[in-house]
């Protein structure tokens, strides 16, 4: 109960019980396949010219969301949730009764991309939870008599030597 001494009268907009789990905050997990919480994929790898590098996987889940889940990728990698679908760069998990079940993700860096090494990542958020996973990888120059892609030689060592004689 509440107690005034007359002089000022109570007004009472909301009340709700303390435990309600109506108020608990929104989480976000990524994991791996086996259950383990990441935040980092690494060694997005292909050669210049034959990309886009192989997937990796990584699963997102939520409960106590006011929104549908967000995947965002940076630039030069890509996302999807079916490895024979579509790669794009957004993806959104939809919200049910303010959970999202497990789902998996699958990312790779783009194909198209010059030798050099890439780091990115991929935003996951929901209302105000957030989480981010980084990623790394490289594109390598292709070597080898057969190589089409870099038609100017190279000049490794240089050796001279002198003779004397008849």
């Amino acid at each position: 109960g509440f107690w005034s001494n007359g002089s000022n009268s109570f007004v009472i907009d909301t009340v709700f019980l303390s435990n309600s789990s109506e108020y608990d905050p929104a989480v976000l997990t990524v994991n791996d396949e086996d259950g383990n919480s990441i935040t980092s994929l690494q060694k997005f790898t292909y050669i210049k010219g034959q990309g886009p590098s192989s997937c990796q996987s990584f699963v997102v889940s939520g409960i106590n969301l006011t929104a549908d889940i967000s995947i965002q990728a940076s630039a030069n990698f890509e996302i999807t949730l079916d490895t024979t679908s579509t790669f794009s760069t957004k993806l959104t998990l939809p919200k049910s009764e303010r959970t999202v079940a497990e789902t998996k993700a699958y990312a790779r860096m783009k194909s198209g991309l010059t030798s050099s090494f890439y780091s990115g990542y991929v935003s996951i958020s929901s209302g105000s939870a957030q989480k981010s996973i980084t990623f790394t990888g490289t594109i390598e120059t292709p070597t080898g008599i057969n190589d089409t892609y870099d038609l100017q030689p190279i000049v490794i060592t240089t050796e001279y030597y002198s003779l004397i004689g008849q």
